[in-house]
């Protein structure tokens, strides 16, 4: 399927005594693709449709999408994932006080992927399919790497204070 680029990075945060100086791995993103690119990317795979259509398809897609979350509609994606809305708020001391201007502090679409067995999104397949490389610098414009077969170990990744490798 495809070739996963992992990027070392060292924990510097102190405060994490367990993980503190131990070396992890994240997803090296090349950029981020568009609407307009993905639908000339479908075009390319031999589809019968012009990029103009499937690019008018997937906007009427997003229209969609957005509408049916403002009616109150979770929105699933056979194979990819859910869309639904989530709401931040603060405290009220009561249910008088609570007052929807005043605690809902924001509104966002949150994702769930699709985890079912038959998706090609979960951690397994994407494993199973993908080749894993840690990027460790460049040669000559060639990435020189250390290729990994797709299975493997759990994840104890911390977030907060880490320093990543030079590539």
């Amino acid at each position: 399927m495809g070739t996963i680029t992992i990027k070392k990075y060292q924990n510097t945060n102190e405060k994490l005594t367990k993980c503190y100086g131990k070396w992890y791995g994240k997803v090296l993103h090349r950029g981020t693709m568009g609407t307009d690119e993905l639908a000339n990317h479908i075009m390319k795979h031999g589809s019968v449709y012009t990029d103009d259509v499937v690019l008018g398809v997937t906007r009427k897609l997003m229209h969609c999408i957005a509408e049916q979350l403002a009616e109150g509609y979770k929105v699933k994606l056979d194979g990819i994932g859910t869309l639904y809305l989530g709401a931040s708020s603060t405290g009220a001391d009561s249910s008088e006080d609570f007052d929807i201007s005043k605690n809902i502090t924001r509104i966002g679409v949150k994702f769930l992927a699709d985890q079912s067995k038959n998706s090609i999104y979960t951690a397994r397949v994407m494993r199973q399919s993908n080749t894993l490389t840690t990027k460790i610098g460049l040669e000559g414009g060639y990435l020189v790497d250390g290729s990994a077969s797709g299975n493997g170990g759990g994840n104890d990744t911390p977030n907060p204070g880490a320093v990543e490798e030079e590539p």
